[in-house]
Parts: C-alpha cells; structure tokens; sequence
C-alpha cells in the first residue's frame, strides 16, 4: 500500500513541475511585430523567435512567409487598383519545451493601404525620312523621369526583335535583305505604375537593293612580283563579310583576306607574287548574300634576274609529308638554328618565285616541335608548291641567310578542303602534353597535364582545349553531364558516356563515347572535323594528329 501511495506522489509532483515549466514560459510572452508602410511595401519588427509570419488582407491570410522575413511587396498580391485595404501581420511562436508545446500568435498593429493605379503609355507615331526612321510620343501627361528611361520594342514584319532602340535610328541597323519590309514599334519603360503602350502605325520600308562599298583606293597599281600593295576600303555600309581576291590570266583566283562583319574602314597588305595578276577584285556580302565588286587593275613586273648564290641554306630532311586527304603539307628538317631567331619557310608556286612566308612570325623551338617540324594547312586541291627555308640571322630589321634546297609537293585534286579559304592548324602528339596551334606550341593544360591517347584504336584528344584554339566555344552543364560546342554557326550537344550526339539539330552517332581522363573530356578526334567543319590527318610517322580548321 505505501507502494502505491508513494507512486502516485510521483506522478502528481512531475505534473506540477510541467504546469510550472509552461507558467514560467508564458511569463516570457513574446510581443505582437510592429508593421510598417513604405510606398507599396510593408516592412516589421518582432521580438522573440516566430516560427512563420503570415499578411492578413482585410480579415483573410493572403501570404505566408518564413521566420526570416522582414518585409514584402504589395504589388505582389494583385490588389486592385483606387480601393483601401486593412493590412495586418499575424506571428506564430511555439512556446515551452516540455511535454507541452504551445502555438501562440500574435497580431500586428494595422496599416492602410491604397491600391496602386496602373497607367498605360502613349501610343508612338512613326514615319520615315529617308532612310531614317523618326520617333514621336506625347510626352504631356507623363513625368520628366519617367519619359527620360522610355525605350521602344521594334517589331519588324510583325516579329518582335530582341533589340530596342531609345530614339530615331536607321534602318541600316538591321542588316535588312533588298526588297519590302514593314516596321512598328511599342513604347515601354521600367517605371513602376506605368504599362507598355499600344503598337504604333506600320511603315512600309524598302531595304538598299545593293551593298554600298565606299572609296576603294591602292598604294600603287606597278609593283615587282613579290611586293606588297596595301588595299583601302573606307566608308563600308550594310557589309557582313569581305573579301579581296587576285585574279588573273592563267586561271589565277587566290582568296587574299576574308573578314566577317568588318569596320567601316579596312586596310590590308597584299603580296602579289605572280607576274600573270593583274586584277584585285574586292567582294562585299550583306546579311542576305547580297554581292557588290569592285576591282581595279595591276601591273606586276619580274623580278631582276636573281644572281647565283654560293651559299646554301638549310634543308628539309625527307620529302614533305601530305595527308591522304590533302588537308596540308607537313615539313621536316635537321638542322639546329645557329642562334635563337628560328627559321622561315617559304612557299611559291614555282620553281623560281620567292614566294611567301607560310607564318605570321619565325618558326622557332618554342613554336614548333623541337623546332624542326610544322604544317601549313594554306593549300588549294590540285595546285603544286615549291617548299625551301632560310634561317633567320638578324631581327628588327630581318635578315634571312641564304634559302635552301627546294622541295616539290604536289596536292591532289580529290582533296575535300574547301578553296579560297584561309586555314589556322592544331598539332598533337599521342602522349604529349603539348599542341601547337598555329606554330604556338603550348600546354593542353599545365595543372592536369592532359595528353592525347589511343583508347580501342581511336585517337582520343582533349576537347576543350582543341575547340577553343579553334575559336569555338565550350560549356559543361554538370547536371545533365553535357558538353556544348559552338564553331561557325555548329551546335554540337553530347553526353558523357554516351554515343549519340545531337548536331545542329541532327541525332549522329560516335563509336566510343567521350571520356573523362584526368579531369578532361576526350573524344576521337575525327568527329571534331565531322562535327564542327574542320578537317584532320593522322600522321603514324609521328604518332600525331593534325586539324586544319577556316579561320
């Protein structure tokens, strides 16, 4: 019996413990939050620690927030517009840590609120000076600051673009084809209170139906065969793309420099090394392939008879090497430079002409493969090269010592690269850490030292790396494990792991699927060519990859 009596004094001294804990936690009652309005947004203080705050709209919850909360916008409810509203902000606190929890609310103060009027812009109205298009909008009912951050929304034969224009503009800044067009456009602005307008009037509009080329000017119209001529093209309109071409008797048609959307004015050195040129023809294309020419005639003269040289210069150590498909010509040579300058190697189209220099700068140990190897990928299909090279003995100005052996190589009419198309290059070598782009020769990447790799008899190469000296571009979405590439107007989407590709729009298939090997993607290099419209040649000499890319 005295058990039992004991027992239930247990329980009835916990029980009062619990009532004392939950009276010692009301004593601690937290205050209702403080609300505040500014403009269109409400904004609150609170003491204690509430779990959620909630905004009552005349009477009914309208929004739940968390307990981080200090602040809201009204706009955000879609309240209408010329009424008074009540607002008032409810906390939520759970209070005790006992066996009793207590959910306790408390209620702010209330604030009154006036819901926003909305007002619509003036319509524009539009019309056409010229080729100018002039802009006019009622600025009397609308405020200083408001009218000051207006844009318009071009809308271009009913399609809205995605460009905006603050005032009058020309039509030139649209790029558009020859032919009939009609334009509107739509005021907006930023300003809170203020919508879009209505579309304006439509104008009618007819595009140039030629592209106009501005003044076309040479430094001289005589010059020996293997000087320069400097070609001046100013006050350029409605150009996408240039082009200046040599032309002659002969069947001669060399591509000399390509630009795309070029300045308005541009300036460039041509070297004419055939006496037979005697036309530099200048191509202008528009957004549509629109053409305008203009050409104007040259003299080249011969060069005086060269005199006999005793001396003679460095040569190739075997035959240049010329890939099956005739991408380029891989030259060779031994001879180590007598100091740090490099080496020029030229290539004419004949047997006698001094030709060109196949690189920007000296070719040099820290430019080409140990010095002693590099690639011109500047070649036509069917045409024949004449190859020597001269050591460079002085810089700034340069010196050349005397040219070496010449070397013949003949490239085949079958070959698939395109004409008239300026080419840059990428070298690799399987497990080299090094490419050389364009006679730079430098790290794949340093921190991982990454190399191209042979994996199931596929030449595996480094894909960023590669697409980049391409001038393309490379993005990673890790979620989805998918690379994305952009070269030239090619859209390349694949998945590691996986042997489907999805190129511009078409499903392709690869035959091993790219690969992670520390840390980069590698993928065959054949498909860089077949996806992105680049060329490449496997050269087993060397164990190396070579990809002639348009510039």
């Amino acid at each position: 019996m005295k058990k039992r009596v004991a027992s239930i004094l247990v329980i009835v001294i916990a029980f009062i413990a619990v009532i004392i804990t939950e009276i010692d936690v009301f004593a601690a009652e937290p205050q209702a939050p403080e609300l505040y309005l500014y403009d269109t947004t409400i904004a609150w203080t609170s003491g204690g620690n509430p779990v959620q705050f909630t905004i009552i709209v005349d009477g009914v919850d309208q929004q739940t927030m968390g307990p981080y909360a200090d602040s809201f916008d009204l706009k955000n409810l879609n309240l209408r517009s010329g009424i008074y509203y009540t607002i008032t902000l409810r906390a939520d606190f759970h209070l005790g840590d006992g066996l009793m929890p207590v959910l306790l609310s408390k209620t702010s103060n209330p604030v009154y609120f006036y819901g926003v009027a909305m007002q619509q812009l003036p319509t524009p109205y539009i019309w056409i000076e010229g080729t100018d298009i002039r802009i006019e909008l009622d600025r009397q009912d609308i405020p200083r600051q408001v009218y000051e951050d207006i844009e318009f929304i071009v809308y271009l034969d009913d399609y809205a673009e995605n460009r905006r224009v603050s005032g009058d503009f020309n039509i030139s800044y649209f790029n558009l084809s020859s032919g009939s067009h009609h334009i509107a456009l739509r005021a907006t602005v930023g300003e809170e209170g203020w919508l879009d307008s209505s579309k304006s009037n439509e104008l009618r509009i007819t595009a140039p139906n030629e592209l106009q080329m501005g003044r076309l000017t040479v430094s001289q119209e005589t010059v020996r065969v293997g000087e320069d001529v400097t070609v001046t093209i100013a006050g350029l309109a409605y150009v996408k793309r240039l082009e200046i071409i040599t032309e002659g008797r002969g069947g001669i048609n060399n591509l000399e420099y390509t630009d795309r959307n070029p300045e308005r004015r541009v300036s460039r050195q041509i070297t004419l090394d055939n006496v037979n040129i005697d036309t530099i023809r200048v191509i202008a294309y528009g957004e549509y392939d629109t053409v305008a020419e203009k050409t104007f005639p040259v003299t080249v003269t011969p060069m005086p008879a060269i005199q006999p040289i005793i001396e003679i210069g460095p040569s190739f150590s075997q035959n240049p090497i010329v890939p099956e498909n005739g991408i380029g010509v891989l030259l060779e040579w031994n001879a180590l430079p007598n100091n740090n300058y490099g080496y020029r190697v030229f290539r004419a189209t004949s047997d006698t002409s001094e030709g060109v220099s196949i690189s920007e700068e000296p070719i040099t140990s820290n430019s080409a493969y140990y010095g002693l190897v590099t690639f011109d990928a500047n070649v036509q299909a069917g045409n024949s090269y004449w190859y020597y090279i001269r050591e460079v003995r002085q810089t700034y100005p340069e010196v050349l010592g005397a040219p070496g052996l010449r070397l013949r190589v003949d490239i085949p009419a079958a070959s698939t690269i395109r004409p008239n198309v300026q080419r840059g290059f990428v070298m690799m070598i399987i497990g080299n850490p090094k490419m050389n782009n364009n006679n730079n020769w430098k790290y794949v990447d340093s921190a991982s030292n990454t190399a191209p790799t042979i994996t199931d008899g596929r030449t595996m190469i480094p894909l960023r790396a590669v697409v980049e000296a391409m001038g393309g571009e490379v993005n990673w979405d890790g979620n989805n494990r998918r690379v994305e590439l952009r070269l030239h107007g090619n859209y390349v989407q694949m998945w590691l792991g996986r042997r489907a590709v999805n190129v511009n729009g078409e499903t392709r298939q690869m035959d091993v699927a790219p690969q992670i090997i520390n840390g980069k993607t590698l993928i065959p290099a054949r498909y860089v060519a077949e996806f992105l419209g680049a060329y490449v040649a496997w050269v087993p000499q060397h164990n190396m990859v070579l990809i002639a890319y348009d510039l």
